[in-house]
């Protein structure tokens, strides 16, 4: 459990969560790392957090990760608020996601999964919703 911390200025995540089983990641907040929370592997219950201002993006999930997000502020980074890849997907609602260079960017993901999480997150900005591409 990682709950009310205030993380911020590391070389790298603020919080890496790599192969953990169900985690939660409450009411913290985090600013100012390279990225917020990255997810490997992982199904954490991420909930009522801060995160903002991170060189990267807010939350990336990667590998096999199914995380329950909802109910976070996701603000100010330079990349992504959250972002979506490999074969992770997530339960993502009730967040309010604005300011980032793309609001929500994923690559392989259903359609009908982006269209969902537009409709159940307040979400301000731009998306990135595209297919991995691959050059022989």
């Amino acid at each position: 459990m990682i709950i009310n911390n205030e993380i911020y200025r590391s070389r790298a995540e603020g919080i890496f969560a790599i192969e953990s089983g169900y985690a939660w990641i409450h009411k913290n907040k985090i600013m100012e790392n390279a990225d917020g929370i990255l997810t490997y592997d992982s199904s954490p219950n991420i909930a009522n957090n801060d995160i903002s201002e991170n060189a990267r993006s807010g939350i990336t999930l990667c590998g096999a990760s199914y995380p329950h997000i909802h109910k976070n502020s996701i603000y100010g980074h330079t990349q992504s608020g959250i972002n979506i890849r490999d074969n992770s997907k997530g339960l993502i609602y009730s967040n309010k996601i604005f300011s980032n260079y793309y609001q929500l960017s994923t690559r392989n993901y259903p359609k009908m999964e982006n269209m969902k999480m537009l409709d159940e997150n307040e979400i301000e900005g731009d998306n990135e919703f595209s297919a991995n591409c691959v050059i022989f």
